[in-house]
């Protein structure tokens, strides 16, 4: 070790307060870095965990392969590994859902457990030919009961249309054909949960069994060495294909740019706002005491060291300091978020998202540490070279004689008159100093500058991301659908709710009639952001083919009528604070309408989302075809100009009438009277097409028409989706209703939940650290300049300042710090939320907006953190003596 590094060392153990000053200053760094990487590595490890749970590890899928082109598929190197499920044939189940009526038998090979998502409930896999595997829902969907053991006799067969083979991908239509062309005998052997490969519409509940060697067809699915491989391959392949969407999302390997282009965009803000933090914290641990160090080094030069040797010194000061503060650093940002898991365990069980043993749980990974502690050692590095430089520039004897730190002009210390009548002489004295050596006050002035930047910025940062989110991901108030086909039972809606309300684990039902119609609108009446977006659209198919159909299409927009049951109704206004009779109950019935709408652009790949309506009071029209009219009944219809349809009715006399779609007869009209953005539980609020809400006695006035009501929809909220769901089938079984129609809602937006909750988490932590950190550097500087001036204030004692003095030049000196902060760091907080919200764009269409509660609270936050770190660092230095403080040349 040289001499210089010795003398280095010595300088960090005599100054012991200002090396623990930027060893916390260090170790705080560190510390944020990890726990943002940490904290990151744990979010993708579980969101990726709970996709491999729900959907498999499997990255593509071909379905209906044949036996060449799976050896084929076996041979490339470029897969990792795959599964075949041989598909054996379909067996009619005597399922009481029309819709699914078939058992699938599929045969799992040695790989199928390790790629696809078999979750048990009861018995076990498959281990030989003969024995099946059955899925839960062919009992609760299909109404089709088997118990472990039990012995099946099936009649295997083929679905064809016109000859066209068919498979589970291809939905169950009236005009296929079954074909038996085998019989098979299979034992239970166990009960799995809904396999999330079999899409709803599949025509099969999935069983499984074991491979045999026939020469069939196989739905394969793929694991590939580079998962981002998989679209090329699947590009070559001839047959039905798809990729594992969500798990190549989350594993940063989907062809979604907008996802990606948010993400990275969204990823950069968030790794600048940290280095901006922790550069400014470190960076004023150094710098706070640029004029101690400049005359050492200017000691350190008369006697022969050279500006490359100091440079080194500093480096080597800045590794010592980094030897210890960056390894404590990364072990409390891992701890940190250890805890901060730890503690936010119960809340992710109470939002059931911790189902198939998938938890947020810490997941520490090396890159993510190599990272934190290389920006760190970067960051001190920077930090301590920076004001070692501008010291290093100066000559010997100006350095030590320190000539060049302050530069007196009479002119720029001149003090405005209010400053003394507010503050009196030491008021003024303070508002001298400050002027004539902003050196010495400017890392406070930066501190707090960048205090408030970090807070609005990480704000804004969590309240974009909060808001797209939510934006983006469908949600609903109730847990469980169901839709009653009223001529299949003798209960009316209401005696239906209350036999579901019975159940215990249903806490609340409501039911509504729904349905849709092509309604107009006047384009003045519409919200211009979606008119804009209209016009746009239709450019573009202009431009593409030139269809007036598709223009003319585009007049009319799809709207939902919803009719609530009344008391639904009634609370639901009340609770927005409308009254009923001037709505839905008045003798001309006005709708509510739920506005908001939700596009996705493919061309650009963003989402555009707006108010459909641009006002309150609103017209339209839409046109309803009536079943008769007067004694003529609807028999045919015709499209003459490719514009009109034209209904035509026939009498029992064979008498015809004509009625084009625009006639008056045709027409229906009414009124919008209010716009919310809440729904009620029995409001079904779509994103595709405006909701127009209705009580349900007012059913046929609105729609001016004796066309009967056929069906209702229930809409149920549990604190239980799966209890309620086991409960309404059997219900459902008890009154002989059919349970194809009951939908459990809550499974399906399992990981839109899990989205949505994560990133409220980590927001709000996210925010609580940067604001730690904030408030950390404020009081390292504040207190450490104040630690620095106790040879200036011992001089002012000695010469007569009272503490009644010093307080008033220390509230000076305070407003003063908390006035400059705002003023430069409110301006440009202010910018870097505008970046925020231009990255965002990327993905999602929306308007900008600065979260003024966070600039209240910093605000706040600013002069109150200053007052208190100064009365605590005047407290510490009140009973200094004078005398051995002007002494102390170390402070």
């Amino acid at each position: 070790m040289n001499i210089l590094n010795r003398v280095a060392l010595k300088t960090l153990m005599k100054n012991k307060t200002r090396t623990w000053v930027t060893i916390i200053g260090i170790v705080l760094s560190a510390a944020m870095f990890t726990a943002v990487t940490t904290c990151v590595s744990s979010l993708q490890n579980y969101m990726l965990e709970l996709i491999k749970a729900t959907d498999g590890v499997w990255h593509g899928a071909e379905y209906s392969v044949g036996a060449e082109d799976l050896a084929a598929l076996r041979q490339r190197d470029d897969i990792k590994r795959i599964t075949a499920l041989e598909n054996t044939g379909y067996a009619l189940i005597g399922s009481k859902n029309e819709y699914k009526p078939y058992l699938m038998i599929q045969g799992m090979d040695d790989q199928t457990a390790a790629l696809l998502p078999l979750h048990l409930i009861s018995g076990r896999l498959p281990e030989q030919e003969g024995e099946i595997l059955l899925p839960k829902h062919l009992s609760t969907n299909g109404g089709v009961n088997y118990a472990l053991g039990d012995r099946l006799e099936l009649e295997l067969g083929a679905r064809t249309i016109d000859g066209e083979p068919l498979n589970q991908q291809n939905s169950f239509v009236e005009s296929e054909r079954f074909t038996p062309r085998l019989r098979r005998s299979y034992t239970v052997v166990g009960f799995y949960e809904r396999p999330t490969f079999e899409s709803y519409s599949a025509p099969g509940y999935t069983a499984l069994t074991i491979g045999s060697a026939a020469q069939g067809d196989y739905d394969v699915y793929i694991e590939m060495k580079n998962m981002s491989d998989i679209y090329a391959l699947l590009e070559e392949s001839a047959y039905a294909n798809t990729v594992n969407s969500e798990l190549l999302r989350y594993s940063g390997s989907s062809r979604e740019s907008s996802f990606n282009s948010v993400l990275y965009s969204m990823a950069a803000i968030l790794i600048a706002i940290i280095v901006f933090g922790s550069i400014s914290l470190i960076y004023n641990a150094f710098s706070i005491s640029v004029s101690e160090r400049t005359r050492q080094f200017g000691i350190l030069k008369s006697i022969g060291a050279t500006n490359r040797q100091i440079h080194r010194s500093v480096l080597f000061e800045a590794l010592v300091l980094s030897a210890a503060g960056i390894p404590l650093g990364v072990l409390s940002g891992i701890a940190g978020i250890g805890i901060t898991l730890r503690c936010t365990g119960g809340l992710f069980e109470a939002m059931d998202l911790t189902e198939y043993g998938v938890a947020l749980d810490l997941h520490v990974s090396v890159p993510s540490i190599v990272i934190a502690a290389a920006i760190g050692l970067i960051t001190v590095l920077v930090s301590a070279w920076l004001p070692a430089r501008k010291a290093i520039r100066r000559s010997a004897i100006d350095s030590i004689r320190q000539t060049g730190d302050v530069a007196i002009r009479a002119r720029r210390v001149k003090s405005a008159a209010w400053v003394y009548r507010l503050f009196g002489f030491e008021g003024m004295l303070a508002n001298k100093n400050f002027k004539r050596n902003r050196k010495k006050y400017r890392a406070t002035v930066l501190s707090l500058f960048l205090s408030v930047v970090l807070f609005i910025s990480a704000s804004s940062f969590c309240s974009y991301m909060n808001r797209s989110v939510n934006a983006l991901v469908e949600k609903t108030d109730w847990d469980i659908t169901y839709g009653l086909e009223l001529e299949e039972t003798d209960l009316t809606p209401a005696q239906m709710q209350e036999k579901m309300l019975a159940l215990k684990a249903v806490t609340d039902v409501e039911y509504a009639a729904n349905i849709a119609f092509s309604t107009y609108y006047q384009d003045e009446d519409l919200n211009p952001d979606y008119l804009n977006w209209r016009n746009k659209q239709e450019e573009l198919e202009e431009g593409s083919d030139g269809s007036d159909m598709q223009a003319q299409e585009r007049e009319a927009m799809p709207t939902r009528f919803v009719f609530l049951e009344d008391q639904a109704y009634e609370r639901w206004l009340r609770e927005n604070k409308l009254d009923p009779q001037a709505f839905g109950f008045a003798a001309e019935p006005r709708a509510v309408a739920l506005d908001f709408l939700k596009y996705w652009e493919p061309g650009e790949q963003k989402y555009y989302s707006f108010p459909f309506f641009g006002k309150n009071e609103v017209s339209y029209s839409f046109t309803l075809i009536p079943e008769t009219v007067d004694d003529f009944r609807l028999v045919d219809s015709r499209n003459t100009d490719g514009e009109k349809n034209v209904y035509i009715y026939e009498n029992e006399t064979g008498e015809r009438r004509e009625y084009a779609e625009d006639d008056p007869l045709m027409m229906r009209s009414g009124t919008i009277g209010a716009r919310l953005s809440n729904g009620s539980l029995g409001i079904a609020l779509s994103s595709y097409m405006p909701t127009l809400v209705y009580p349900l006695s007012v059913r046929n006035t609105v729609l001016s028409t004796g066309r009967e009501m056929t069906a209702v929809d229930f809409y149920i909220k549990s604190s239980s989706p799966k209890t309620a769901e086991a409960d309404l089938h059997n219900l459902l079984t008890e009154l002989n209703l059919s349970a194809d129609q009951l939908y459990n809602v809550a499974s399906q937006q399992e990981s839109e939940r899990a989205l949505v909750g994560i990133v409220n988490i980590f927001s709000y932590g996210f925010i609580i650290l940067i604001s730690l950190i904030a408030l950390a550097n404020v009081f390292n500087t504040i207190s450490t300049n104040i630690s620095l001036r106790r040879r200036e204030f011992a001089m002012l004692k000695s010469v007569g300042m009272t503490q009644r003095g010093f307080n008033r030049m220390m509230n000076y000196e305070c407003i003063l710090y908390g006035a400059k902060g705002l003023i430069y760091g409110l301006p440009a907080a202010v910018a870097v939320t505008f970046f925020i919200y231009r990255s965002i764009l990327n993905g999602w269409e929306t308007s900008f907006y600065l979260p003024w509660y966070s600039v209240a609270i910093a605000v706040c936050s600013v002069f109150l953190v200053v007052f208190a770190t100064m009365l605590y660092s005047m407290r510490k230095i009140k009973k200094d003596n004078p005398i051995d403080a002007l002494k102390n040349e170390n402070l």
